[in-house]
C-alpha cells in the first residue's frame, strides 16, 4: 500500500490523532511474538464472517484508543471494555491480557469494572488520593508478552508491541476493504 493510502486511512478517522502520523507500530522482535500473531490471525479468520461487524468495531476502537506512550488500549467505560473483551475473546484468550487500573478504588462504577475485568490479571497503575472525590475510573488493557506468559513470569510487567501491531495490520487490511465497499456503491 502506498504512503498516500495509509495517510488517507489516518485522515478517515480510523486511527487516533496521536497515531495518525505513524505508519506502523514497532516491529515484532521475537519468533514467539510472530507465532502468537499468526495464531491470533488464524483464530480471527475462523470467526470473521460470523462476527464481522463486531470485529470491525473492535479494530476501530483499538486504533482510536491506542496509547502512544504506553503499550495498550485505553478504556474509560466498563461497558466498552466488556464489549471489546467479548469480541476479542474469539481470537485472543482472556489469559493473554493484563489490565492497568486507574482510580478504580474510588470509582462510582467499581462493580461494573470488576465484572468487566473478570478473568484478567490486573495491577493498579494509578491509585486515588485519600481525599479524592468519586471518579469514573479507567483501564489500560495490555497484551502480556508471550515469553512472559510461557515462563509464568507474573511479576514482570513486560508487554508486547504485538497488540498494536496486530490491530494496526488488521485495520489497514479491513478498513481499506470497507472504505472500498462504500465508494463502490
Amino acid at each position: 500500500m502506498s504512503l498516500n493510502g495509509v495517510s488517507s486511512l489516518a485522515g478517515a478517522d480510523h486511527f487516533s490523532n496521536a497515531r495518525s502520523k505513524k505508519l506502523l507500530p514497532s516491529a515484532l522482535k521475537t519468533s514467539i511474538e510472530m507465532k502468537t500473531q499468526n495464531q491470533y490471525i488464524k483464530d480471527l479468520k475462523e470467526h470473521y464472517q460470523q462476527h464481522h461487524e463486531a470485529i470491525v468495531d473492535t479494530i476501530t476502537y483499538a486504533l482510536k484508543h491506542a496509547s502512544v506512550s504506553r503499550s495498550g488500549i485505553h478504556f474509560n467505560s466498563p461497558m466498552e471494555l466488556s464489549k471489546f473483551l467479548e469480541t476479542t475473546h474469539l481470537f485472543i484468550p482472556k489469559s493473554h491480557w493484563r489490565a492497568a487500573t486507574q482510580y478504580l478504588d474510588s470509582s462510582i462504577k467499581k462493580s461494573e469494572w470488576l465484572d468487566a475485568l473478570k478473568g484478567i490479571k490486573t495491577y493498579k497503575e494509578r491509585k486515588p488520593s485519600g481525599r479524592s472525590k468519586k471518579a469514573q475510573g479507567a483501564v489500560r488493557l495490555e497484551l502480556v508478552h508471550p515469553s512472559s506468559r510461557m515462563n509464568n513470569e507474573s511479576k514482570t510487567k513486560q508487554s508486547s508491541p504485538l497488540l498494536l501491531h496486530l490491530f494496526h495490520m488488521m485495520g489497514i487490511m479491513m478498513m481499506n476493504l470497507n472504505s472500498g465497499d462504500e465508494t463502490a456503491s
